[in-house]
């Protein structure tokens, strides 16, 4: 795969990060196109090169653990150190510094589904062509 392919994939993850989150709560941040990227780049890594034949659930697993970790390393650097304030979920139940929580945890879980199947698809057209 050339670096265009994984250029093409951070973008299409970036662009997908922020118009969610436009869509749910009506802003985003410039930092949640490349945690998108970033987080998008890992769910192919997991689930479609090291562990291809994982089931469904499990690549919702770790989906939802890779794109949590990247939400609260972007946390820590924009809300915590350089005091963005993007977003903040210590109102929330089982949160951790108010940058994950527990509920969104979940969130990205089920949001891998739809993120795999464009991956799968972006896949199977660059192999194709």
């Amino acid at each position: 795969m050339s670096i265009l392919f994984f250029g093409y994939i951070f973008w299409m993850g970036g662009m997908v990060y922020q118009g969610v989150e436009l869509y749910w709560s009506g802003k985003t941040h410039g930092s949640m196109f490349f945690a998108g990227g970033i987080s998008m780049l890992l769910i192919d890594l997991l689930c479609n090169v090291l562990f291809p034949r994982a089931p469904l659930l499990l690549c919702c697993l770790m989906g939802s653990a890779a794109i949590t970790g990247v939400e609260l390393i972007t946390g820590i650097i924009c809300n915590l150190w350089l005091k963005k304030n993007v977003w903040n979920y210590s109102t929330f139940r089982c949160h951790f510094l108010g940058q994950i929580c527990l509920r969104y945890s979940c969130y990205w879980g089920l949001l891998t589904v739809p993120a795999l199947a464009l991956l799968r698809l972006f896949r199977q057209l660059m192999l194709a062509g």
